[in-house]
């Protein structure tokens, strides 16, 4: 696994060590900062983050209740530590599969495994957004919350591609390891 061609830091990410410590911190953030919400609160989170219209967000808000607003301002701090984790977690998941794979290090294979960090500079400005939205009372402002919208989105359409791109992986090496004839053409 510890081939010299891929530069320290994705060979530490690549680390099991490593992934299984950054698994742990996602999981410990996303426990602690969901932990003053009420279930159904927890549901409309997403709909706000893709909100995209002032009324749409005011709806979502509004499931919340103030205890909900309050939470959710109160637990917002670790929602900037719960992106590292899972930009931890999920690059060194595609680092150790690049790696293992025998994928020479290239521009193209680098920033593939680089690419859950541009979901975490996403979440961080959707953060910010609607930390300075909330902060000034309910999200009326259409121009930031369009933003902020826009980086959920693009967030969860990389974080969604990465995954699938792992999963799809796992599986044509699985299916390539215990059928090998079925791999050739």
């Amino acid at each position: 696994m510890n081939r010299p061609d891929w530069p320290n830091p994705y060979r530490l990410l690549a680390h099991p060590a490593f992934i299984l410590a950054s698994a742990a911190l996602m999981v410990i953030a996303y426990s602690c900062m969901t932990h003053g919400f009420a279930r159904h609160a927890l549901d409309h989170i997403l709909a706000f983050q893709l909100s995209f219209t002032p009324a749409r967000a005011l709806r979502a808000i509004a499931e919340w209740g103030l205890p909900g607003v309050q939470a959710y301002m109160a637990s917002m701090w670790l929602d900037f530590i719960f992106p590292l984790g899972y930009g931890l977690f999920i690059s060194g998941l595609l680092a150790r599969t690049l790696i293992r794979g025998g994928e020479q290090a290239n521009a193209r294979t680098l920033r593939l495994a680089a690419l859950p960090w541009t979901a975490v500079g996403c979440d961080y400005l959707e953060n910010v957004l609607h930390l300075w939205m909330l902060s000034r009372g309910w999200p009326s402002e259409w121009l930031p919350l369009l933003a902020a919208s826009i980086a959920a989105a693009i967030k969860w359409g990389i974080m969604a591609f990465v995954i699938l791109a792992l999963l799809a992986t796992w599986g044509r090496r699985l299916i390539e390891r215990f059928f090998p004839m079925a791999s050739r053409p």
